[in-house]
């Protein structure tokens, strides 16, 4: 192994990738104009990054999948802590599900639909997720996206978003 394999990222990121436990971060934030006024940091419990190496016909085989806490660890005020999730109960888990994801490389960014649920109700979110780093054995993925609750809207739901950046290693 020459020096230069070691700083050229691999050409695209291949295989299952389990999270790392205190390198992640999660949060939903309400913004206005792009200004985060207010924020709710959640407790990632545990997630999955898997990618296809398949030929480009079956590239888009790819899933990330997370399992949340409903119970915010931290929040900018107490009312967004309990504001944001309301509805759920405290010992409840969310479960997120974005399927479909290509394949991806250094630097790729790529948007995908995904299916946030937790105690018998959804929400969808669009992703934008961004692979922010790469080495051989992990990867960095940065996620941004509106959510968009079901039910009964509030007048601060259009302008939530949820912010996520987390470690990941074969």
């Amino acid at each position: 192994m020459s020096a230069e394999t070691l700083v050229l990222p691999p050409e695209h990121i291949r295989g299952p990738y389990e999270l790392v436990q205190g390198r992640c971060v999660a949060e939903l934030v309400v913004r206005v104009l792009r200004i985060p006024l207010l924020w709710v940091r959640l407790r990632v419990i545990s997630a999955r990054l898997d990618l296809p190496d398949l030929p480009a016909a079956d590239a888009d085989a790819g899933r990330l999948v997370a399992e949340v806490a409903a119970k915010p660890v931290f929040a900018s005020l107490p009312f967004p802590r309990r504001w944001a999730l309301r509805s759920l109960p405290r010992a409840a888990r969310i479960q997120l599900t974005a399927s479909g994801l290509p394949r991806l490389g250094a630097g790729a960014s790529v948007r995908v639909p995904a299916t946030v649920s937790a105690a018998g109700r959804s929400w969808s979110v669009a992703l934008q997720l961004r692979v922010a780093c790469v080495d051989e054995r992990g990867v960095v993925l940065a996620a941004y996206g509106p959510v968009t609750r079901s039910g009964r809207a509030r007048a601060l739901d259009r302008f939530l978003f949820v912010d996520a950046a987390a470690e990941f290693v074969q």
